[in-house]
């Protein structure tokens, strides 16, 4: 698992605070889809979800999905770097 401080740092990055819900979805055969939703449970995040089935099977029922213009996601090293003696406004615990 990343160090607290650091996926605290991310969520920044992503906008998500302590209280949303997080719904956590893959592709098919995604092998990163529960392990996503352990890292958020064992850092202490309450609303996080897996969803069953594959986003392919969400929007085949006719499921809604965001669109628009996707952002390119930091790396840890970009994160640390725009974030060094920021404050993070998310509150990861440390896992134990």
């Amino acid at each position: 698992l990343p160090p607290s401080s650091l996926f605290a740092m991310a969520m920044d990055d992503f906008g998500i605070t302590n209280s949303d819900h997080v719904v956590i979805y893959g592709r098919e055969g995604s092998v990163f889809t529960p392990r996503t939703w352990f890292h958020f449970r064992a850092m202490g995040h309450e609303r996080v979800s897996l969803m069953q089935g594959s986003l392919e099977d969400w929007e085949a029922a006719g499921g809604k999905v965001e669109e628009g213009t996707t952002t390119k996601v930091s790396t840890a090293a970009e994160i640390i770097a725009n974030r060094e003696g920021t404050p993070s406004s998310y509150h990861a615990k440390d896992p134990t």
